[in-house]
């Protein structure tokens, strides 16, 4: 039986060579626009590694080139149009970039979709190696622009809890004036530390409308989570909650902000403590509940008016030591 499950873990923990392109860096090095590729609508939904050295070793004090060489996996067929490369001239640029770096065929494989079985085991090879090893400051993540047709499913990538939420012009909202919708993303599990946000694309957030960021959430269709909710016409214009199978308990919450069109909203959770944040600023701080100790990323809309842009969920990094390798995971 040991012999069968080692042999699972290696099958579905090994990943599939990439083919690569030269894209622009964009970002300002802020929490709520870090330094990324500038993947294109087309590859958005695929995993990718970015090659991104810092202008000084070991320090992060921007990257070192304007553009960054991304590799996909060896699935995704890239269009003659945007000039890709090979896995071995990804390796040698990536080697003149930045000698210091052990560059081998390794660094550019890039995992392919995994069968539920193979997300958990996955899942568990994750949480073995954090325990092992001290995790690096550098992190993962994943996104969703929403830049595709109407629809009133998110695609594949999303789970259902309450109801579902729909695209409408390249943004997520509810589906109805009275309805909340709240999915959970399933591309990427984080960490135990971890972190979510999106943009808000509408300033008045409706008439009674709010939009939160979830963290920890439980497996579908469980509503139980973490959430920082942002709201302009409830009670409290900023609230960090804990919803228990779909019964709230308030955290933390304040009742002076003013949310406008872009505002980044993000809720961060390590060990216990979790924190709201406006654009990068810290909103709202609470401590001390271990209810949830992991889960994945999500998001919850009321009201047609509120809407969302740009998701993203990742890894928090539990460590103060700068990276050994300028490699991004996605």
């Amino acid at each position: 039986m040991k012999k069968l499950i080692l042999i699972l873990v290696v099958l579905y923990s090994a990943p599939a060579f990439a083919d690569c392109l030269t894209l622009p860096i964009i970002g300002d090095g802020s929490e709520g626009s870090p330094y990324r590729p500038d993947i294109p609508k087309s590859l958005a939904q695929y995993a990718w590694t970015a090659h991104i050295p810092p202008k000084t070793p070991f320090k992060a004090d921007g990257p070192k080139y304007a553009d960054a060489i991304v590799c996909l996996p060896d699935s995704v067929k890239l269009p003659i149009s945007m000039a890709p490369m090979t896995r071995e001239i990804a390796i040698r640029e990536m080697a003149k970039r930045d000698p210091r770096i052990d560059v081998s065929p390794l660094s550019v494989k890039v995992p392919e979709p995994k069968t539920v079985i193979g997300k958990m085991i996955e899942g568990a090879i994750r949480g073995l190696w954090r325990w092992l090893e001290p995790a690096l400051a550098w992190a993962t993540s994943a996104t969703d622009d929403f830049n595709r047709a109407d629809n009133l499913d998110l695609g594949a990538a999303w789970d259902v809890y309450t109801s579902g939420c729909q695209i409408s012009s390249t943004q997520v909202q509810s589906v109805g004036d009275t309805d909340r919708c709240v999915e959970g993303f399933n591309t990427l599990i984080p960490g135990n530390n971890q972190y979510s946000q999106i943009a808000l694309a509408v300033a008045s957030l409706g008439r009674s409308g709010d939009v939160s960021v979830l963290v920890r959430l439980q497996a579908p269709s469980t509503y139980s989570t973490y959430l920082c909710r942002a709201s302009n016409l409830e009670s409290n214009t900023g609230a960090i909650q804990r919803r228990d199978a779909g019964t709230l308990s308030q955290l933390a919450s304040e009742n002076a902000t003013t949310w406008a069109d872009g505002d980044v909203i993000r809720c961060e959770i390590t060990d216990s403590t979790i924190v709201f944040k406006r654009n990068g600023s810290t909103l709202l701080t609470t401590a001390n509940d271990g209810t949830y100790t992991s889960g994945r990323g999500g998001i919850a809309l009321f009201d047609l008016f509120s809407r969302g842009d740009n998701f993203e969920v990742g890894d928090l990094p539990t460590s103060s030591r700068a990276p050994h390798k300028p490699i991004i995971l996605q």
